[in-house]
């Protein structure tokens, strides 16, 4: 694995999730949540201070030492304060289909923060303020604060270019009249695809909201919540492929930002895949670290099917050919002197010389020294495959980095990968050519034979053994996807990303059950991903569901599963509708949670799953959602000594499992826990719901049955007595 590589595994390894135990725009009251870090966290609610962003601001803390009100108002559960449905209106998500569908919500100590789970720059949080925020010199996020008018008995807003995160985030504070006493409140607020005023505005209509729903406050706010429409402007340097950033991946993220049509990526990355340009101009971060452009070059047939328009398809077509177009020289019988000649009419010039498996090599050895030639490979006979069906080339140039060892290992890739696949499917006739020069790797799979193009800069992530090996297969697999699976991928490659790459990395391991090229990178990066995404949100990741599922049903019950695909429609749930998939998924998520995913050559896939850590020493109350193949996985942990009563609701076709440290999974929901536990909770329907609720913490060694939960989880006065952080005297 080069450094590169090494160093985005360390940054998926070490990324910290904030706030992403939601889904569908849904509640999680959490007063006890332990923070995992992320740059972006706006406040550490039990200190009520920031954790990051705002770590320097001045003299706001919540213990601010003004008088508080004689008639104390019980501490507010905020969630009512400001819903989901006011935020989710206010940040435009509901036709943001980037954003809508996966928010989260925690509420602790009277903090609650809603954040777009899908990109947690979008945020909104509502607190307690204090007259410390209305002191001349005060700052938050870096900046001093600046008057709004129209809100409130007063306000003051914060943010701006000059503040610590550039103007992405703000906060509006504002003071209250009621009949409590003065109210103060903070409004924050996460918006980094709008300019200020806009974001102000925003957080001004928020507030007004909030206001109103406060005890004590008489007055109802009428002024509606202005949607702001999301416009991203703004380069992300993660593609949307979350499996690792690879050529397809980096076409398509920056298609969805805008920064090029459909045609002109597929110009830019075919010119790049070929060598005709170089990758400043084409990729979104420096490195690729996905050797496959295959999904570029199916793009690209795919457009030549449609209506394209004929300079950019006469273009695309040119492209196409250089990836399988090759030098051949020859200065008789026809006088030519040497140039490109399409691959297909190469090979013929080639076999008329007498390059046939016999003699391929005497073409090559009496060439010019100083000019390119391609040999063709003798691959002997292999049971189980058609003689002549596949073919290896290698070129054979000043410099190029095609040993002996590599073409042995490029030789046994294509045997091993056509016995097995043969078995499986059809597959079109196969050339596989070694090339000097262009980058990456790529199946035309569309064509009446599937052509194969390898660049030699591949030496550079492989050595000459099997992983090499698994490579080639893992693109013959393309072969067999596209031939087989054609009238379902035409039209729809988008939408299939999730399930062709997996699908291929998967067939790759079944040829090579121990080379396990997939364990290089791919646990870690599922690992990295796997909470905060779905099936369809990856790809390449996606080969360890298929090879769970190999213990049971093998690749034949595989490819059948995929076969049962609509020609237009939704492919994920096509596949939650094949009976048993719902129990297989959650089995499935339940041995990644053991770090005991069997792996197709014997052994366990080296995977170490990622949890979100909910500590629980006081009552709480958190509201799961779970999108089609999707799993949340909380690690639950009681201080020690202590007992926690829980009682849980569902809604939603999910299956919930608990297991305890050291212990057995179980399907039946606990009514109290003590130490550490695991809960993995999925679905393959749509959506899905679970509420868990501590209704007490107690160190009595059992929780009665007549246990009552609170009205509140943070309204009683066992909870936290006295008056509410929101209002002063």
């Amino acid at each position: 694995m080069d450094s590169a590589t090494g160093d985005e595994d360390d940054q998926l390894r070490t990324r910290k999730f904030l706030l992403l135990m939601g889904g569908a725009l849904l509640l999680i009251v959490v007063i006890a949540l332990k923070l995992t870090g992320d740059d972006d966290a706006p406040i550490d609610a039990r200190s009520s201070e920031p954790v990051v962003t705002l770590a320097s601001q001045t003299s706001t803390s919540l213990a601010d030492n003004a008088e508080r009100p004689d008639s104390a108002v019980p501490p507010i559960d905020c969630k009512d304060i400001l819903t989901f449905a006011d935020v989710s209106e206010a940040l435009g998500v509901d036709d943001n289909p980037q954003l809508s569908g996966s928010s989260s919500e925690l509420s602790r100590a009277e903090v609650c923060t809603q954040t777009m789970a899908e990109d947690e720059r979008y945020f909104v949080q509502v607190s307690p303020s204090g007259p410390s925020d209305f002191e001349a010199g005060t700052t938050l996020i870096g900046v001093e604060a600046t008057e709004v008018a129209g809100v409130g008995e007063r306000a003051v807003w914060f943010g701006g270019p000059a503040a610590e995160d550039g103007g992405t985030k703000g906060v509006l504070a504002v003071e209250e009249t009621s009949e409590h006493g003065r109210l103060f409140v903070r409004i924050f607020i996460g918006r980094p695809d709008v300019d200020e005023a806009a974001m102000q505005a925003i957080a001004v209509g928020l507030a007004e909201t909030a206001l109103s729903r406060f005890p004590g406050v008489e007055q109802e706010s009428t002024a509606p919540i202005a949607p702001v429409e999301f416009t991203f402007t703004e380069a992300t340097a993660e593609p949307p492929d979350t499996a690792g950033n690879g050529l397809g991946a980096n076409l398509l993220a920056r298609e969805e930002r805008g920064d090029w049509t459909r045609a002109e990526g597929l110009l830019a990355s075919l010119a790049y895949l070929a060598g005709e340009t170089d990758g400043d101009a084409v990729l979104a971060t420096p490195d690729l670290d996905e050797p496959s452009a295959t999904l570029v070059v199916m793009l690209a047939r795919e457009y030549l099917e449609g209506d394209p328009d004929p300079e950019v398809a006469s273009e695309v077509e040119r492209l196409l050919t250089a990836l399988t177009t090759h030098p051949v020289v020859e200065e008789e019988p026809s006088g030519r002197t040497g140039g490109s000649l399409p691959f297909e009419s190469g090979l013929a010039l080639l076999q008329q010389e007498g390059a046939d498996e016999a003699t391929a090599g005497q073409v090559c050895a009496d060439a010019e020294p100083e000019l390119p030639c391609f040999e063709r490979i003798a691959l002997p006979e292999r049971e189980g495959v058609p003689t002549g069906k596949y073919i290896l080339w290698v070129e054979r140039d000043v410099g190029s980095r095609w040993t002996d060892a590599y073409i042995d290992a490029a030789a046994a890739g294509v045997l091993d990968a056509a016995a097995t696949f043969e078995s499986l499917g059809e597959l079109a006739k196969t050339t596989v050519v070694l090339r000097v020069g262009g980058v990456l790797m790529s199946a035309d799979v569309w064509r009446a034979e599937c052509e194969i193009s390898i660049s030699d800069s591949l030496t550079t992530t492989f050595g000459p053994d099997t992983r090499f090996g698994q490579a080639v297969a893992r693109e013959m697999a393309f072969c067999l996807i596209g031939k087989e699976f054609r009238s379902v991928l035409v039209g729809h490659l988008d939408e299939a990303a999730w399930w062709t790459r997996g699908l291929a990395t998967y067939l790759s391991g079944v040829v090579y059950t121990s080379a396990n090229a997939e364990h290089l990178r791919n646990p870690v990066l599922l690992a990295g991903h796997e909470l905060t995404t779905t099936f369809t949100q990856r790809s390449w990741t996606n080969w360890a569901f298929f090879e769970h599922l190999h213990s049971s049903i093998g690749a034949e019950g595989n490819l059948a599963n995929i076969s049962r695909f609509p020609v237009a429609g939704d492919h994920a749930a096509a596949l939650a509708a094949i009976p048993g998939m719902a129990d297989e998924f959650h089995e499935f998520e339940r041995r990644l949670s053991d770090s005991a995913l069997v792996d197709i050559g014997g052994g366990l896939v080296p995977f170490e799953p990622d949890a979100w850590d909910l500590e629980v020493f006081v009552p709480v109350t958190a509201e799961l959602a779970v999108k089609r193949f999707e799993v949340r996985r909380i690690a639950i942990e009681v201080q020690p000594g202590q007992l926690a009563c829980v009682e849980t609701t569902q809604s939603g076709e999910g299956l919930v499992s608990w297991r305890p440290e050291g212990g057995e999974w179980s399907e039946e929901p606990p009514t109290q826990l003590d130490g550490e536990s695991v809960l993995v909770f999925t679905t393959v329907e749509a959506l899905a719901r679970l509420t868990i609720t501590v209704t007490d913490v107690t160190e009595d060694e059992s929780c009665e049955e007549d246990e009552q939960a609170p009205t509140t989880t943070l309204g009683e006065c066992d909870l936290a007595c006295g008056s509410s952080s929101y209002y002063y005297a």
